[in-house]
C-alpha cells in the first residue's frame, strides 16, 4: 500500500519524501487505516487502532503554525493552493485567484481568452488548464481560457511548473494548472452555498449539495456568474497606452452557468468508480460603449467522464478514464458562424511499487488515445464582402504512450524520469523525454532544509483543426481576414527549470528559480499580400480641381475598400529565459506575507517581423500578498498587488505577434482587497461574510488591453454541516 499512500499524501498537499521518512508508529497507523478499507473483515480491529492516532494527529496539527513552504517536497515543482488559502483571496473565478502568482502571467485578449496564461514566458497554448485532470472547456488544441474553468466546490488548485507532457497532454511544456473539486461526502448530507453581489452588474452564486456513505455518494454543483462590460477608452486618443477599444463596452453583459456533478461508487473494497457529468453555457452580449447590444456569442459544452481505479494488491493499481466532450460555438461578433468541437479520449494507466534495498521506485505505464473533431459552418458575411462563406468538417486521431519512474534513492535524492511517444494521424510522431531531480543536501528537522531542483523536457503542440482548415473569414466586421493553412507544422518546445529553495526557519521560505525555453515553428498570423473587397467609398467631385483642368475630379468617383488577408504560419523561433524569486513568511498564525519578482526576456527570431519579443510580455513583474487575521474574532484582511513594467502593445486583440506595434505601454499597478469575517461564533453556523474591492488603483488599461475599473462586491458563504 505504500505507493498509494505516498501518492495520496502528495495530492492532499503533503510530501512523498516526508511520507517515506515518516516515523514507524505513524506508518503503522496509516497502514491500519488503509487495510481497513481493503479488507472489510479487518475493519473493526483496524478502526479501534486508527481512531486514537488520528485524533492525536489532528490535535497536534491544530496547535502548530502551518510551515512556510512554497513548493511541495517533490522533484516536480508543485504548488498547492488549498480551500482556506483561496477563501482569503479577493477572487470569485480562477483568473482572479491566480493573477498574482509569480511566474504566471495572465492577459485578457479582446478576440480571444479572458485569461490567457503564460508560464515562464512560453506562449499560452503550452499551459494545460484542467478540472479534475480533464479538459473542461475550450476548443481542442487552442489556448484554453482560464476564465472558463469551474471555480466552485474547490478542494485545492495544483500548479505544476516545468514540462508536464508525460501524464497530461503532449503540449504541456510550461506547466499544468489543475482545479480539484471535493469528492462527495461519505457520512451523510452536505450543503454549501455562496451568494455575492456588486457594482457593474456583477452577480455570483454557487450551490453544492451532496449525500453519501462509504459505498456510494454524489454531489451536484451549480455556479453562476454575471458581469457587465468595460468602460471603453477614449476612441479619439492618440496615446497607444489607452489600449485597444474593446467591443465589450459598458452596455455588454457576460453570463456563465456551470452544472457539474460527481458520483463515487465503491462496489467492492479495492474498486472505486467515479462518474462526472457537466453542462456549461457562456453567453456574451456585445455593445459599443453603453449602447444597445449589437452582437452575441454563445458557447455550450457537455461533458461526460467515467473513471475506474482498481487496487490489485499492496503495490499495484490500475486505472482507466473515458471522457467525451462536445462544445458548440455560435457567434455573430465580427462574422456569423457555428462551430461544433468534440473530443473523445481514453486513458489507461498502471502503477507498481518496487523496493530495492533502501531505495523505493514507482513505475507508471500509461496510454491515452483521443480523437478531436470540428464542424465549422460559416453564415452570411457582412454586407459588401465579396466572398463566399466556407465550411470545414475535419477529424484527427492521436495517441500517447508513456513510462515514468519515480525513485527515492536516499533522504536527500529523489528523481522522476520518463518518456512519451506521441503519434498523430496528420503529422510525424515525436519522442518527448522528461526528467526532474530533487537534491536536499542540508536538512535540519522536518521543516528546515535546502532543496535544489532541476527539470527538463520536450513538448509538442499540433495545430488545431481550425488553424489548418478555416477558410478566409472576416474579423472585426471585415477589418481584416484570417485563414487557416494546411501546410502548418507542429509547434515544438524545449523547457528547463532549475532552482534552490530554503527554509532557514519553520516560518520562512525563500526560493530562486531560473528558467529557459526554446519554441520552434511557433504559429502566428502573417499578411499574405492579398486583399478582399469589403465595400466601396464614394469620393465626391471637387469643382476647384475640375476648373484647373483635372478632369477626374469633375464627377464622383467610386473606389473599393479592401481588407487584408492574414494566414496562419510558422515563426522561425522563440526563446524565453528569466528568473523568478519568492518569499513566504509566516511568523504567526495570524500573519502571512508572500512576495515575488519575475524577470523574463522573450526573443523572437523571424525575418518577416520588425519586433524581437512577444507582445504583452513585460520584462519585470512584482507580486505581493499580505493576510492579517484579527485575534479572537478571526477577521481577515488580504491585500494583493501586482506591478508590471512596460510591454509591447498588440493592436488586434488576438495576442498574436503578427499584429504587434513597436510602441510600449506604461507601467501598471493593480491592488485588490478582501475582508472576510467568520460568523460561526455568533450565529452557531458555518457562515462567513466577505467584501472585495478590486482594482483599488482604478487602472483601465494593462499592457494592450482594457481592464475593468474599480469594482466593489459583498458576499455570504455557508456550509452545512
Amino acid at each position: 500500500m505504500r505507493s498509494f499512500l505516498f501518492r495520496n499524501s502528495r495530492r492532499s498537499g503533503g510530501s512523498r519524501s516526508q511520507a517515506l521518512r515518516s516515523r514507524p508508529h505513524r506508518l503503522a497507523s496509516t497502514l491500519a487505516i488503509a487495510f481497513a478499507f481493503l479488507s472489510p473483515a479487518a475493519a473493526a480491529s483496524a478502526d479501534d487502532a486508527a481512531k486514537p492516532v488520528r485524533a492525536e494527529a489532528i490535535a497536534i496539527e491544530d496547535h502548530r503554525v502551518r510551515p512556510a513552504e512554497i513548493y511541495q517536497d517533490t522533484p516536480v515543482e508543485t504548488e498547492i493552493l488549498d480551500a482556506e488559502t483561496l477563501a482569503d483571496l479577493p477572487a470569485l473565478d480562477a483568473i482572479e485567484a491566480l493573477e498574482a502568482i509569480p511566474g504566471i502571467r495572465i492577459s485578457s485578449q479582446v478576440q480571444g481568452q479572458r485569461g490567457a496564461v503564460r508560464i515562464d514566458g512560453l506562449p499560452p497554448e503550452f499551459t494545460e488548464l484542467l478540472v479534475n485532470g480533464q479538459r473542461y472547456a475550450g476548443e481542442n488544441d487552442q489556448t484554453i481560457d482560464l476564465g472558463d474553468l469551474l471555480f466552485a466546490n474547490i478542494d485545492r488548485i495544483e500548479i505544476l511548473r516545468g514540462p508536464q507532457a508525460l501524464r497530461y497532454t503532449a503540449r504541456a511544456a510550461g506547466g499544468v494548472i489543475n482545479i480539484i473539486t471535493r469528492d462527495p461526502p461519505t457520512d451523510g448530507p452536505t450543503v454549501e452555498a455562496l451568494i455575492a453581489n456588486g457594482d457593474q452588474e456583477r452577480v455570483s452564486g454557487e450551490l453544492t449539495v451532496g449525500y453519501g456513505d462509504a459505498a456510494l455518494g454524489g454531489n451536484l454543483t451549480y455556479d453562476y456568474n454575471q458581469t457587465s462590460g468595460f468602460e471603453t477608452p477614449d476612441p479619439e486618443s492618440t496615446d497607444f497606452d489607452d489600449g485597444l477599444g474593446s467591443p465589450f463596452g459598458e452596455g455588454s453583459l457576460y453570463r456563465t452557468h456551470d452544472l457539474y456533478g460527481t458520483i463515487v461508487a465503491r462496489p467492492r473494497a479495492p474498486l472505486t468508480l467515479k462518474t462526472r457529468l457537466g453542462y456549461r453555457i457562456r453567453d456574451e452580449a456585445y455593445a459599443l460603449d453603453d449602447g444597445p447590444v449589437t452582437a452575441r456569442r454563445e458557447n455550450q459544452r457537455w461533458l461526460f467522464s467515467q473513471q475506474g481505479e482498481l487496487v490489485l494488491d499492496e503495490a499495484t493499481s490500475l486505472s482507466s478514464t473515458l471522457t467525451y466532450s462536445r462544445e458548440t460555438f455560435d457567434t455573430s461578433v465580427g462574422r456569423e458562424f457555428e462551430l461544433v468541437d468534440d473530443l473523445a479520449r481514453l486513458e489507461l494507466r498502471g502503477e507498481r511499487l518496487f523496493e530495492l534495498g533502501a531505495t523505493t521506485h514507482i513505475v507508471s505505464l500509461g496510454a491515452d488515445l483521443s480523437s478531436p473533431g470540428i464542424d465549422l459552418q460559416e453564415s452570411r458575411f457582412p454586407d459588401g464582402i465579396d466572398l463566399e462563406p466556407g465550411d470545414a468538417d475535419e477529424r484527427s486521431y492521436r495517441g500517447g504512450f508513456f513510462g515514468v519512474v519515480e525513485s527515492e534513492f536516499a533522504s536527500w535524492l529523489s528523481t522522476e524520469i520518463g518518456i512519451r511517444r506521441e503519434v498523430h494521424s496528420r503529422f510525424a510522431p515525436a519522442w518527448l523525454p522528461q526528467a526532474a531531480i530533487l537534491l536536499t543536501p542540508l536538512r535540519w528537522g522536518d521543516d528546515r532544509a535546502v532543496k535544489l531542483r532541476l527539470s527538463a523536457g520536450r513538448a509538442i503542440r499540433y495545430p488545431a483543426l481550425r488553424e489548418l482548415y478555416q477558410p478566409p473569414a472576416p474579423q472585426q466586421g471585415g477589418a481584416y481576414f484570417l485563414a487557416g493553412n494546411r501546410d502548418l507544422a507542429p509547434e515544438k518546445a524545449l523547457a528547463l527549470r532549475t532552482g534552490i529553495e530554503t527554509n532557514p526557519t519553520r516560518w520562512l521560505s525563500l526560493s530562486l528559480t531560473g528558467f529557459y525555453s526554446e519554441t520552434s515553428d511557433l504559429i502566428r498570423s502573417t499578411y499574405l499580400g492579398q486583399e478582399i473587397q469589403i465595400g466601396e467609398e464614394v469620393i465626391p467631385a471637387n469643382p476647384t480641381l475640375c476648373n484647373l483642368g483635372i478632369l477626374i475630379w469633375c464627377s464622383d468617383r467610386v473606389t473599393p475598400v479592401n481588407g487584408q488577408v492574414f494566414e496562419k504560419s510558422n515563426l522561425d523561433d522563440l526563446v524565453s529565459y528569466g528568473i523568478e524569486t519568492r518569499l513566504d513568511l509566516r511568523p504567526h498564525e495570524l500573519l502571512r506575507l508572500q512576495l515575488g519578482y519575475t524577470w523574463n526576456r522573450t526573443r523572437l527570431d523571424d525575418t518577416d517581423l520588425e519586433i524581437d519579443e512577444l507582445p504583452d510580455a513585460p520584462r519585470h513583474i512584482a507580486n505581493g500578498v499580505l493576510t492579517l487575521i484579527a485575534p479572537r474574532i478571526q477577521t481577515s484582511l488580504t491585500a494583493r498587488g501586482q506591478w508590471r513594467s512596460r510591454a509591447l502593445i498588440e493592436r488586434s486583440g488576438t495576442g498574436l505577434a503578427g499584429f504587434t506595434t513597436p510602441e510600449k505601454s506604461n507601467t501598471s499597478f493593480e491592488l485588490d482587497l478582501r475582508l472576510r469575517q467568520p460568523l460561526e461564533r455568533w450565529l452557531g453556523h458555518r457562515l462567513e461574510l466577505f467584501a472585495d474591492v478590486q482594482n483599488v488603483t482604478d487602472n483601465r488599461v494593462i499592457d494592450s488591453y482594457v481592464v475593468r475599473g474599480r469594482a466593489f462586491l459583498i458576499g455570504l458563504r455557508g456550509r452545512y454541516p
